[in-house]
């Protein structure tokens, strides 16, 4: 909980550094989608038609016994055009994340981060928090900090992932941690204290708060909002023998359905556009997706494909790779469009070194969920690591392909042209991030920087000039 490390779920790396040597190898150009681009702006008979979507009739279910359609976001702050329907009956918030999202909103940022999050449709929402984008107005780690005050919740509930790596929690440990991390004031903190039932209680942002372990936290009197961000079994995760990832989502289940608790919503975040979550474990929201709808399916067996899944995820853990890529492409067999299962025998391909096809399954996954796009990045970095910016510069623009609006995949594409002597280009690039709003609270210094970029640039380009004649 509250700490830096950034774990990658799944025990099997995507590339070695002589994998990707040899996926590199291809210099064919692929398909890649434009689906999920950053959408424009609603127009005003649009956003009138999302606030009559809005103003639904309220209507509470028994959380994982009722069947109920949960809510799936890249990014948390999302998830607010769900909760503020409630707004009217403050319900409590049940959130299941590593991360309390409670970093606090700059002052200079605060209106403009209420008026987005009460009034903006979620592709602007998207676009105003994404940290990679030029003008964001917060991050998603602020999201229930900007949330509290909006007086959209009666109580916050934090469930607080259960690691091995960590003491017991207790009021003193959380004080500690929310003051180091920032996340809440010295008044704040001192209101925290040990709960007999093994909780913490106290008040956030003016907001009774009960903070603890899953198993342990008490239903609230009110319905609720269930958020369950991708991040709290990232922090459960060690590899998928000692903690398999199907166990520890039905386990969580089995103890959200104990609660016993009036639901009147879900929402789910996925965290793998900001980078917070690795691409591997996006089935994850199918699961979820399909848990939700047929709870019985908390006790009963798994059906094939996620059974496929998780006897292919232990496979490759012991090693044996090839029995697991048999059970991918059975796999692909049942669910021949499911986009995580192409992502699936991308890396499955990769792993046994097979380059073109490993990438033409990244392309096909891509096809169907642009934001398995973020793949590129991390082919992009490993590129580097064995000194092939070529083919590093190569992964850039196919993730720009998805994400053409960007600035900092155009950034690294830039950096990269220039440390191959592609002046030219890096300045074309420069050029274009130079036209971008960049926001003055997160991005100061980036005008700056551009600008000593682009002279530097602009001398080597002369410079090379120079040496030809």
């Amino acid at each position: 909980m509250l700490n830096a490390r950034k774990i990658i779920f799944i025990s099997v790396s995507v590339v070695s550094a002589l994998l990707l040597a040899i996926l590199f190898i291809s210099e064919e150009k692929m398909p890649s989608s434009q689906v999920g681009s950053e959408a424009p702006p609603k127009t005003e008979t649009q956003s009138k038609a999302t606030a009559n979507q809005e103003r639904m009739p309220l209507q509470t279910k028994l959380l994982l016994k009722d069947s109920v359609t949960p809510h799936f976001f890249e990014l948390p702050t999302e998830a607010a055009t769900i909760w503020r329907r409630y707004k009217s009956i403050q319900p409590a918030l049940l959130l299941l994340s590593n991360d309390p999202f409670l970093t606090q909103v700059p002052k200079a940022m605060e209106s403009k981060v209420s008026t987005l999050l009460n009034s903006s449709n979620q592709e602007e929402i998207r676009r105003r928090s994404n940290p990679q984008m030029a003008s964001p107005v917060l991050f998603p780690e602020m999201v229930i900090d900007a949330i509290l005050p909006e007086k959209m919740f009666s109580h916050y509930l934090w469930a607080i992932p259960l690691t091995e790596e960590e003491d017991p929690v207790s009021a003193k440990t959380l004080r500690e941690r929310m003051l180091n991390h920032r996340l809440a004031s010295k008044e704040e903190v001192d209101t925290f204290v040990d709960d007999p039932n093994g909780t913490i209680r106290g008040t956030v942002r003016d907001v009774p708060f009960t903070a603890g372990v899953l198993e342990l936290l008490p239903s609230p009197d009110t319905p609720l909002i269930l958020h369950i961000d991708l991040s709290y079994y990232q922090a459960q995760y060690t590899n998928e023998i000692n903690t398999p990832v199907f166990q520890l989502i039905q386990d969580t289940m089995k103890q959200l359905q104990q609660m016993e608790c009036n639901v009147l919503d879900v929402t789910f975040s996925y965290g793998n556009l900001d980078g917070r979550i690795a691409q591997d474990v996006r089935f994850m929201g199918d699961i979820h997706k399909d848990i939700m709808a047929k709870p019985t399916m908390i006790f009963d067996d798994l059906p094939n494909n996620y059974k496929r899944q998780a006897d292919a995820l232990y496979l490759e853990a012991l090693f044996r790779k090839g029995q697991a890529h048999e059970l991918y492409l059975a796999q692909e067999q049942e669910l021949p469009e499911t986009a995580w299962v192409k992502y699936n025998l991308f890396r499955s391909n990769a792993n046994h070194k097979r380059g073109d096809l490993a990438l033409s399954y990244l392309a096909k996954a891509i096809e169907f969920d642009n934001v398995y796009a973020m793949a590129y990045f991390d082919l992009s970095d490993q590129a580097l690591r064995i000194k092939l910016p070529a083919e590093a510069f190569r992964m850039l623009k196919l993730a720009s392909g998805s994400f053409p609006d960007n600035p900092t995949i155009k950034l690294k594409m830039a950096e990269l042209a220039y440390s191959l002597m592609d002046f030219k280009t890096a300045e074309h690039l420069i050029a274009q991030l130079q036209q971008l709003p960049w926001s003055e609270v997160y991005h100061q210094e980036m005008p700056a920087k551009l600008e000593r970029f682009m002279e530097m640039t602009k001398e080597a380009i002369e410079l090379k000039s120079t040496d030809k004649e």
